[in-house]
């Protein structure tokens, strides 16, 4: 039973929290704001108007059990982009692609608002000569990050990018919940410095943002829920960009809207503590990329197995 119960847990607040119809109207009052844009689709054979629409909402002045919103129209990206192929044969990559743009700005260097389920069934695509509109819908499933969470979330991944283990540990120890952790602060470093090692010595592959969090919890941290809702959205999206056939994941975006906020990426990694000295040595770090001893091994990490709790199956 006590192995068990932080599964329960997390399943109750997870289910709690979709079902709980004035968050998710606060939800995509919020997302309006965020992810409403028109963007430039840019395709290898068409040029269009890519659309981010977030439905209107109808609220009521009195307190009312329903939830009325614009009515939208669309399909499933699968179908456009088949209907359409003879046009834009890379329609669902280029797509994909963008929508992940906006979704990773907005989490790092925005308001730290995220959709954590947002796969082809909570979006609607709609072509047309003018515009390809791009529908999100259903936020019962996402959040927005603290301020210390978002900034804490940039040094995390300039640290992966540069795979500096005293940097990751930091970031880490700082999001998770010291009180209910299961591991001291020198295990943990010990840990992660174990890890970087065996990354660079090719025994094992190199973990995105989503495969380190996963790693963090099966080693005895325990995240805030915020944080456990972010990685669903990244591991989500990360495969929704993989199914898309497209090269970019999770870390190459970020680099790209790092490169783009350079002021923004300074701030955040000094509101999060890091020393200007700290600061150059993750950038050239980064830029120079990890130094592996040999080609490192692509296989599904085992240790996810172990994890019982939904912020280690994250």
């Amino acid at each position: 039973m006590p192995e068990i119960t932080p599964l329960v847990g997390d399943v109750t607040q997870t289910v709690t929290a979709e079902l709980n119809q004035n968050d998710t109207i606060q939800r995509q009052l919020t997302a309006k704001d965020s992810y409403e844009r028109t963007i430039m689709f840019r395709s290898k054979d068409h040029v269009n108007n890519l659309k981010i629409h977030v439905p209107d909402l109808y609220l009521s002045k009195k307190p009312s059990k329903f939830m009325i919103q614009e009515m939208v129209l669309g399909t499933k990206l699968d179908k456009v982009a088949e209907a359409f192929k003879d046009i834009a044969p890379d329609m669902k990559r280029v797509v994909v692609e963008e929508m992940s743009k906006v979704w990773i700005r907005e989490v790092l260097f925005g308001s730290g608002f995220f959709h954590s389920d947002l796969h082809q069934g909570n979006f609607l695509v709609k072509f047309t000569e003018s515009a390809i509109q791009l529908n999100i819908l259903d936020y019962g499933m996402g959040g927005t990050l603290t301020s210390e969470i978002q900034s804490n979330s940039v040094l995390l991944g300039a640290g992966i990018e540069a795979l500096d283990a005293k940097t990751i540990s930091k970031a880490f120890w700082t999001i998770s919940d010291k009180r209910k952790g299961r591991i001291k602060r020198e295990q943990f470093e010990a840990l992660v410095d174990e890890k970087i090692k065996s990354i660079r010595a090719g025994r094992e592959a190199i973990p995105g943002l989503d495969m380190w969090a996963a790693w963090a919890v099966n080693s005895g941290l325990v995240m805030p829920y915020e944080f456990v809702n972010l990685n669903r959205g990244l591991a989500i999206v990360g495969k929704m960009l993989e199914n898309s056939g497209s090269t970019e994941t999770i870390a190459s975006l970020a680099a790209e809207a790092a490169k783009e906020s350079y002021y923004k990426v300074f701030k955040s990694m000094k509101a999060a503590g890091a020393t200007i000295g700290e600061i150059i040595r993750l950038a050239w770090g980064a830029k120079r990329g990890p130094k592996l001893t040999s080609e490192y091994i692509a296989k599904p990490p085992t240790a996810m197995a172990a994890g019982r709790a939904c912020q280690g199956l994250f």
